[in-house]
């Protein structure tokens, strides 16, 4: 199978967030948001010091449900750590002839980022048939895409880059189009507006508990209402 099956992984999840954590204390809440959005594979790039340790962690708290990946991949070290770590795909922002035969030999699924004609063609060298059109906002978007399909029309793609959830059923609707990587803020802020909403409904029932005679105290009532729910959230919920 080409790109060690790549395309099975794609096929069954069209839509692949692409996150970057800071630390390990942003994994639970994040991972938790997006499967609670029916979001079961996430692409973890390498840009910070702590990756490795939140692949680690992901892998060890969701990988019996979740599909796994690290993005970011642009040197051989990298490659040989996603096989310790057992991730379930590879996502590379660009294509390398010195990478790919490492690519080949680690049995992970993996997919190499293009952006031109001449990238292309340069994958399909390689037996390469899917690739990640990255960025897809600076390359001319949809409209590239739609380009491609006919000139090579056995290639799919999964564009990343500017792609929003108000945007991205358009992209999948394009036949050689099999996923998405669309940047995750709007699940974060959806579960946050939830909880926010929450916290403050259990705060104005508080007030009345700690008001006198039972009736509303508004210093109480504003405290808890408008001051403790959002230091409290974005205190212990990293963002």
């Amino acid at each position: 199978m080409a790109q060690n099956n790549i395309r099975e992984v794609l096929a069954q999840h069209p839509t692949i967030p692409v996150v970057t954590f800071n630390n390990t204390e942003e994994v639970v809440p994040k991972m938790d948001a997006l499967i609670a959005r029916g979001i079961f594979c996430i692409e973890i790039t390498l840009r910070t010091a702590a990756a490795y340790d939140c692949i680690a962690l992901a892998k060890k708290l969701y990988g019996d449900r979740c599909s796994i990946g690290m993005g970011t991949v642009v040197k051989v070290e990298q490659i040989e750590k996603a096989i310790e770590l057992g991730v379930d795909f590879m996502v590379s922002p660009g294509l390398n002839a010195t990478l790919a035969p490492h690519f080949e030999k680690s049995k992970i699924a993996f997919i190499p980022g293009v952006a031109t004609p001449s990238e292309i063609i340069e994958g399909i060298q390689f037996g390469w048939d899917t690739f990640k059109f990255f960025p897809a906002n600076l390359f001319g978007g949809l409209g590239a895409l739609k380009a491609y399909g006919q000139v090579f029309p056995h290639i799919k793609f999964c564009p990343t880059g500017g792609i929003t959830e108000e945007t991205y059923p358009e992209y999948l609707a394009q036949p050689n189009i099999i996923a998405v990587g669309p940047r995750p803020t709007q699940y974060y802020c959806c579960r946050r507006v939830l909880d926010v909403t929450l916290l403050c409904s259990f705060s104005f029932f508080c007030s009345f508990l700690l008001s006198p005679n039972g009736f509303f105290y508004w210093p109480s009532g504003v405290f808890l209402m408008y001051i403790l729910p959002p230091l409290v959230f974005y205190t212990l919920v990293p963002f």
